[in-house]
């Protein structure tokens, strides 16, 4: 299964699983390199895409797999256990279709469909379909000679696509006199009459004659009341999906799938009943709805289950919902889209604070940072990304793509070009186009392959801050704060000189981005350097690129400096991901670090990492493992000490990115012996006992103790507190 990519397995059919076979097992023979063919890997594809609910129906069947062919086995029992029996599909067929919003010719398919193993004649099933039909359609059939089933779809076509106001059937009992609407009639009567008597009576009292006789009050039933909630859906002509329009929505969204559920939130949103729905990323559609223009807009990638037409896309391109004639206008081009209602269990969409301290109600006072950025917004700022090259421009040929993944890519650089970030290019540099594999998908993400590029561009050696340039600062703070920032990347331009240098060559044709993009080598000194712009000069505020600690000795300091800091963010137009902040806390985890009012120390979970670690068997393991436990080493006292038997397995090995020869020494087996074993045991002894080191006093007496050995170096900076050292 390693070999096989690009295999996307389409959604279940709840309704035809035999269809959803046929389906998948068209994918199987699609997928690159080689089609799939074994039964097993069919399988393990279907069974990770089955349904919760669908999949306990054959649990016994996933729980002991048959051993020859499980594919063959799995398919036949999950569509005999699903598919419905031969007295339902007699049901259905004869009182469970009715047209509603569908076409005649696609109900007949379905009837069709239905009726495959009964063998029902076609004079029958014409009758069937003719009683599905709106009357004023039955009217026009009759009197067409030699009818047929397909004729009559066909006809039926025609005569809807032509009908001004789409027609919906409603099944009415007749023998059901006690309605809910013939109830409301009867109470309303009920109410009038009871109003006659009141105003009647008034009129007989001898206190009353002589006033001014009032204007009788009457309550009438202005239209009879829906029994089921109704809203507005318009069909995409593209993609054939219904989307819902929701004008109390606050953003767009489109449902994610299984894999995109895998990922972390990028944001959390909230419903109109306060449960809170997570975002997992943006996708660009391109919508048809029948208005004589498209609309490209970019959707939340969201936790729900239709996809939803919010306030910010009906605003953008000035649509305006009519639920009385059931369409949606256009005031731009004067047009209308006939849609259709239907219930909907789905409650509005808000970007909102869930929670009520004084910090997050200070943060509902700038809406505009707590939204995912608008890729069409205007950039707020002077910043841009520079690239400095030496030597001659660098050239490489356009790679071949899979037909999925060209696709794939024409669809990204058509979005990316609408947005502006992206651009036709004569430009004599030319980087490879690379696709990079989803994290958690089978989709695809088009990149630029600049490591030619970045060998020849002049490193910008601007620093970036480590955990000790924060802490020398934190003594007496009480509250913290974490701000993360999200999609600020492409919100720095590329410097216009430089454009044509991040030339993207493809198999349709050359492109060049305007907007800043990861694999430039010098993009995270950029953005550091801008991130310090926006923070310079802002008391208790200490950026790391996206990553932002606010400090402070009190909550009423806490509560200015966020303040000042959510008033530059609004001015450089950068977004904060809500879910991800942190707000006032006593102690707080930042950059794999805890920080509180004490000092600082390591995470629990990143020791639990260390301590959880087997014993390396081969350079490359062993490598890894000082890598975690040097990231914590200022913790550990005589570090060196303890890692000196296990430091002896490295004499002799070069870094293994210089030397092909040493690749290989780094998968030889470590000969472990007893100083190496005990020296492993004690380092891991030794970060459980990690020591809490405290935060710099300023102004106090320092004193600087060192020592040495033969096999070791180290020293402690302490300072002179309460008389203590």
């Amino acid at each position: 299964m390693s070999e096989v990519s690009a295999v996307q397995i389409p959604v279940y059919n709840r309704s035809d699983p035999t269809l959803w076979f046929i389906m998948c097992e068209s994918t199987f023979k699609l997928a690159v390199p080689k089609p799939i063919i074994e039964s097993v890997t069919k399988f393990n594809y279907v069974v990770s895409h089955l349904p919760p609910e669908v999949a306990s129906l054959v649990r016994d069947i996933l729980m002991n797999p048959d051993v020859t062919d499980p594919y063959t086995h799995l398919k036949t029992e999950l569509i005999n256990r699903s598919g419905e029996s031969s007295q339902q599909e007699i049901r259905q067929l004869l009182s469970g279709e009715e047209l509603g919003t569908r076409k005649p010719s696609e109900l007949l398919r379905n009837m069709k469909r239905r009726a495959e193993t009964l063998k029902v004649p076609e004079t029958f099933m014409l009758e069937l379909f003719l009683q599905r039909l709106p009357t004023s359609v039955q009217t026009i059939l009759a009197a067409v000679t030699d009818l047929t089933l397909d004729k009559a779809a066909e006809i039926s076509d025609r005569i809807l696509e032509v009908t001004p106001v789409p027609m919906e059937i409603h099944a009415v009992n007749k023998n059901n006199s006690n309605s809910m609407e013939e109830k409301l009639l009867c109470e309303i009567e009920k109410l009038n009459a009871r109003i006659d008597k009141l105003e009647f009576s008034r009129s007989r009292s001898p206190f009353r004659r002589n006033r001014r006789k009032r204007k009788r009050r009457r309550i009438d039933a202005t239209c009879s009341l829906p029994q089921t909630s109704r809203r507005l859906f318009i069909r995409d002509r593209i993609s054939n999906i219904s989307f819902l329009v929701d004008t109390g929505s606050d953003v767009s969204l489109i449902p994610a799938n299984t894999y995109q559920k895998r990922n972390s939130s990028q944001q959390t949103l909230f419903a109109a009943n306060s449960s809170t729905i997570n975002v997992y990323g943006q996708k660009t559609l391109s919508l048809n709805f029948n208005l004589r223009r498209d609309f490209l807009w970019t959707f939340l990638i969201a936790d729900v289950s239709i996809p939803i037409l919010g306030a910010d896309f009906l605003h953008y391109f000035e649509l305006v919902p009519d639920l009385r004639n059931k369409c949606l206008r256009d005031t731009k081009t004067k047009l209308q889209s006939v849609g259709h209602l239907k219930y909907a269990d789905l409650h509005s969409v808000q970007i909102s604070i869930s929670k009520d301290t004084i910090y997050h109600k200070l943060l509902k006072e700038f809406p505009s940072i707590t939204k995912l950025p608008n890729p069409n917004q205007p950039v707020k700022h002077t910043t841009v990304h520079h690239i400095v090259t030496k030597g001659p421009p660098v050239v490489s040929k356009p790679r071949r793509l899979a037909p999925d993944r060209l696709k794939i890519a024409k669809s990204e650089f058509r979005n990316m070009m609408h947005l502006g970030h992206l651009r036709p290019s004569k430009s004599n540099y030319a980087s490879p186009l690379h696709m990079v594999p989803k994290k958690g998908t089978l989709d695809w993400r088009p990149v630029g392959d600049y490591r030619a590029l970045n060998s020849q561009t002049i490193k910008d050696k601007c620093p970036i801050p480590c955990i000790a340039d924060f802490t020398a600062e934190l003594h007496g703070s009480k509250l913290f704060s974490r701000i993360d920032l999200i999609k600020a990347y492409h919100q720095i331009p590329i410097n216009s000189e430089d454009i044509h240098k991040t030339a993207i060559c493809t198999p349709f044709g050359l492109f060049e981005s305007t907007r800043m993009q990861f694999g430039l080598c010098n993009a995270s000194a950029t953005f550091q350097r801008f991130i310090d712009e926006v923070t310079r000069g802002l008391p208790g505020v200490y950026s790391f690129v996206d990553d932002i600690l606010i400090a402070s000795k009190n909550h009423e300091d806490h509560y200015q400096h966020l303040k000042t800091l959510f008033t530059r963010l609004d001015e450089y137009g950068l977004c904060m991901n809500v879910s991800k902040c942190i707000f006032g806390a006593l102690t707080i985890d930042f950059l794999g670090f805890n920080l509180s009012e004490n000092g600082i120390q390591p995470l629990p979970d990143k020791v639990k990492c260390i301590l959880d670690f087997p014993k390396p068997d081969t350079l490359t393991q062993l490598r890894r493992f000082l890598g975690m436990f040097n990231f914590y080493r200022c913790f550990i006292p005589k570090a060196a000490h303890i890692l000196a038997p296990i430091v002896l397995f490295l004499e002799g090995h070069t870094n293994k990115k210089k030397s092909r020869s040493s690749v290989r020494k780094s998968f030889e087996q470590l000969k472990w012996n007893e100083n190496a074993e005990q020296a492993f045991l004690a380092a891991k002894n030794a970060i459980a006992e990690a020591t809490l080191l405290r935060h710099p006093i300023p102004g106090a007496q320092l004193s600087l103790w060192v020592d040495a050995s033969d096999v070791a170096i180290g020293g402690t900076l302490s300072q002179l507190s309460q008389g203590k050292w």
